[in-house]
C-alpha cells in the first residue's frame, strides 16, 4: 500500500499543492490525472523521493498489519519520462541490471541472485531478443519496456511511473498499459502512474487520483474509481471538452 497524508509539495520558494490525502491499495493500478500545470509531475517526484515534501507524509506498508514506514529504494522503483533517459549507450541487459543497485553495495557487482532477478524482469517484459542491443538503437516502445523491466528488477512492491505512454504510437501505448495491468494482477505490484492518455488508461485502471483545477472549492486531490469520478462529475470538471464513455469497473 502507498499512502499520502496531509501532504504539501513544491519547491523551496513555491508551494504547488497542499493538504493531499490519498491511498493506492496493494496490487492496484492507479492513474494520476489532471490538466497541464496541475502538479502531476511534482507529485510523482515527491512520492518517489526525488523531491522532499514540504510537510505531511508518504508511507508504504501492508493494510493487514497496519504498520507503515517511510519508503526507500527497496520499497519504490521509479520509471521517469523517456525524455530523461540517461543510458542510451548501455545495452538493454545492462540498463535492466541498474535496477539491482539498491542490493549491490558500493562495488556494483552482481551476485547470482541479482542476475536471476534481471533475467526474470527481462523475460516478464518480453525483451529477451533485445538484451545485447543498445538503448539508443531500439524503438520508443521497446525502450519503455526496458525501463519497466529495470524497475521490475529492483524487486520493489511499488512502482511509480511518469507518463509511461508518452511519445509512443497507439500499439505501443496499449501494450505498455497491458503490461502494467498484468504486473498488478499477476505479480501483485502496486502501481501509480501519471498520464494524459485517458482513452487507454481509464478502461484499464482500478483507481484514479484526480488533481482538480486551481481555485476549486473541493480538495485538490480526489480519489476513487473511474466510474465514481465520472458519475460525480469530477472527470467532466477537469476535462470539460472531453466526452468520456462509461465502462464497467
Amino acid at each position: 500500500m502507498l499512502q499520502i497524508q496531509h501532504l504539501s509539495i513544491g519547491y523551496r520558494h513555491r508551494t504547488v499543492l497542499t493538504a493531499l490525502n490519498a491511498t493506492v491499495p496493494t496490487g492496484t493500478l492507479t492513474a494520476l490525472i489532471g490538466r497541464n500545470g496541475s502538479g502531476k509531475s511534482t507529485l510523482i517526484k515527491s512520492v518517489c523521493g526525488l523531491l522532499p515534501p514540504l510537510s505531511g507524509s508518504i508511507r508504504v506498508g501492508h493494510e493487514a498489519s497496519g504498520r507503515l514506514h517511510t519508503p526507500g529504494p527497496r520499497d519504490i522503483a521509479v520509471v521517469l519520462s523517456m525524455t530523461r533517459c540517461a543510458t542510451p549507450m548501455l545495452t538493454v541487459r545492462d540498463a535492466v541490471a541498474l535496477g539491482r543497485l539498491p542490493y549491490t553495495g558500493i562495488t556494483g557487482r552482481l551476485k547470482d541472485e541479482d542476475h536471476a532477478a534481471v533475467q526474470r524482469a527481462i523475460t516478464r517484459c518480453k525483451i529477451s531478443h533485445l538484451t545485447e542491443r543498445r538503448i539508443a538503437d531500439i524503438s520508443d516502445g521497446e525502450r519503455q519496456r526496458t525501463m519497466i523491466a529495470r524497475a521490475l528488477a529492483q524487486e520493489t512492491p511499488i512502482i511509480v511511473l511518469d507518463e509511461p505512454t508518452a511519445f509512443l504510437d497507439y500499439s505501443a501505448r496499449v501494450q505498455t498499459m497491458l503490461l502494467l495491468q498484468q504486473l498488478c494482477s499477476e505479480e501483485n505490484k502496486t502501481l501509480l502512474f501519471s498520464t494524459h492518455d485517458l482513452d487507454i488508461a481509464l478502461p484499464m485502471v482500478r483507481r484514479l487520483w484526480a488533481l482538480l483545477p486551481t481555485g476549486s472549492d473541493t480538495p485538490a486531490l480526489i480519489e476513487g474509481t473511474a466510474q465514481q469520478l465520472m458519475e460525480d462529475g469530477t472527470l467532466q470538471h477537469i476535462f470539460p471538452e472531453v466526452r468520456l464513455k462509461k465502462h464497467p469497473e
